[in-house]
């Protein structure tokens, strides 16, 4: 704020030109901004108009979701009836409940907690084999329909081959009946190490591969009821090393499974799956999200640990190359790179209370914690939520995300979301409102191919902060008290004062409108001053008001469309202390 010299006849005048994020806290005073909608910090310091980006205008029921392209058809997303790629559902046959985990996983697309993959190499689905191109490129994966799901097709150069399903689930579980008979290991003969199933027919590599690690249950000899690594499989046969089992040539019925630990926080870091329940931390095997129980004594196994202090994990995420896992009370970073020199280092540092709030935004790490919104960076967190005061409610139904340069957070079943520009330190917030659907809120985030979008519980999507444009897109802008009596203007010390007029310079674009008012000593009423609807370009507008003696007054500019504020002066007379 730039004071002027004060007249003869005391009236002075005061210009504000820099306009930043949201203050609201009891200091905030003389052109900052208290509360805001609908505004976004690109121009700073001009205040600049900026809404939502309306993507869906029906629902979807969307409540997980993965971008894996450039376009805007190109993601992953799930609801309670099915898994869709390319807006199309490719895989039908389950039902889920509660918010859905989705991370990208090489040329697959990764669903947790429900377990299931789908590929995101596929270039295109087809109806039929008919539909498939004539010259594609060698390796070029298309998608056939059949039935309610797609088989993957690879063009090896000459002919489709068929490269299995498109989507699938992660576990393996297979109930046969079968023997523990001797056979073969690498072309060698060796004792007791098949499992030969009953019927013949049976192809064992419907299910599994080798090297997958498999839970054996039901056997009549309990000793072959064990977690081995299939070594080779041959029709009907499965293979392990010599003498894994207790031989019995009498078929029994048995169960062969491939698990997946249940996890309620995942990342994927360096070409494994990481993720976390409860105490304990879960890598898969390298290169290989299916295997969790590969124990081989190589650097490629799979990996678990327990970390046995207070409390549960609530978040982890892939950070400046490492898994880090937050439990609410502390920071835990897993160095190394292979499962013989992993080591889980913590800190007592402020932790996360809700995993759906972690993201990375210009190269710093954001989530929600006991505190409010914490900046990371790899050594001490730092609040920098602190300007929001009361409107960070405190509550842990929160979720989180970036388009990049920018954190977004908000409340889930609420309207509003709080948009944070690490560059300038600045939050502002935009708001959801939908008159035709005034009970659909704002429920989690994820990144999309032209920055954050936020979904609704009825799956409405709404997209990244753009220049305003249309009448639809509403702002509102409320400055804290101006008291005037900042150390640059002495004069008025505490006394009342009498404002008379306002100068603005501002540009409105086509359609648009803006009406300012005005708040004297908190009364709760605004007061009209004048509504602008006419285009204008870049100009200055002077406007009288009738005098009125206050202690402090508020200034508020709301309307719709592409709006711009260059300067805010105000002209006040000198009053009495009474």
């Amino acid at each position: 704020m730039l004071p002027q010299m004060t007249r003869p006849d005391g009236i002075g005048k005061w210009r504000s030109v820099d306009f930043g994020g949201i203050r609201h806290v009891p200091g905030a005073g003389n052109g900052e901004i208290w509360d805001c909608f609908g505004v976004t910090p690109d121009a700073y310091p001009v205040l600049r108009s900026g809404e939502f980006v309306n993507y869906d205008s029906a629902p979807k029921g969307v409540f997980g979701s993965l971008q894996f392209g450039v376009g805007e058809n190109q993601r992953v997303y799930v609801n309670r009836s099915a898994l869709y790629y390319m807006d199309k559902a490719v895989y039908a046959a389950y039902a889920l409940s509660g918010m859905q985990q989705i991370v990208a996983f090489q040329n697959f697309a990764l669903l947790f907690p429900a377990q299931i993959w789908v590929r995101t190499d596929v270039r295109a689905l087809c109806d039929s084999a008919a539909e498939l191109p004539e010259s594609p490129a060698y390796g070029d994966v298309y998608a056939v329909r059949s039935g309610s799901e797609y088989d993957a097709k690879c063009w090896d150069g000459s002919a489709w081959t068929d490269v299995g399903k498109m989507a699938g689930v992660m576990r393996a579980r297979v109930t046969v009946g079968a023997a523990f008979v001797d056979g073969t290991c690498a072309g060698v003969p060796a004792e007791a190490n098949t499992i030969e199933a009953v019927n013949t027919a049976l192809d064992w590599s419907a299910w599994f591969s080798a090297g997958d690690a498999v839970t054996i249950s039901g056997a009549a000899d309990a000793e072959n009821n064990i977690t081995l690594i299939i070594r080779e499989i041959d029709g009907f046969r499965l293979r392990f090393y010599e003498n894994s089992f207790k031989k019995n040539t009498a078929p029994a019925t048995i169960t062969v499974e491939r698990t997946v630990p249940d996890m309620d926080w995942v990342c994927v870091n360096e070409s494994r799956v990481w993720g976390c329940k409860g105490q304990r931390i879960y890598a898969s095997k390298l290169g290989d999200f299916r295997n969790w129980n590969v124990f081989d004594g190589l650097a490629t196994d799979s990996y678990a640990v327990d970390v046995l202090s207070a409390g549960d994990f609530t978040g982890c995420v892939s950070f400046m190359g490492y898994p880090v896992f937050f439990k609410r009370t502390g920071i835990y970073k897993v160095y190394g790179n292979r499962p013989s020199n992993f080591e889980v280092m913590g800190s007592a540092s402020t932790g996360c209370v809700n995993g759906h709030t972690l993201a990375v935004a210009a190269e710093t790490l954001f989530y929600l914690s006991a505190r409010g919104v914490m900046r990371y960076g790899g050594g001490v967190p730092q609040c920098v939520s602190r300007d929001l005061g009361a409107l960070i409610t405190g509550g842990e139904d929160a979720f989180g995300g970036s388009d990049g340069d920018r954190y977004w957070f908000a409340y889930g079943g609420g309207t509003e979301a709080f948009v944070y520009d690490p560059e300038k330190g600045m939050w502002h917030k935009q708001r959801y409102a939908d008159a035709a659907n005034p009970s659909d809120t704002l429920r989690y985030a994820y990144t999309g191919h032209d920055g954050v979008v936020l979904v609704t519980a009825a799956g409405r999507r709404y997209g990244r902060i753009t220049a305003a444009g249309s009448q639809s897109d509403a702002f509102c802008v409320e400055f804290a008290d101006f008291t005037e009596d900042q150390s640059r203007a002495p004069q008025y010390g505490a006394n009342k004062k009498g404002t008379g007029k306002l100068q603005l310079r501002m540009a409105l674009g086509e359609n648009a409108a803006v009406t300012v008012s005005m708040m004297f000593d908190s009364d709760g009423v605004w007061r009209p001053v004048k509504t602008f609807t006419a285009a204008s370009v870049k100009r200055s507008f002077y406007l009288p008001i009738i005098p009125r003696r206050s202690d402090h007054f508020r200034i508020r500019f709301e309307g719709h469309g592409s709006f711009e504020l260059y300067s805010l002066s105000r002209e006040n007379y000198k009053g009495s202390a009474l």
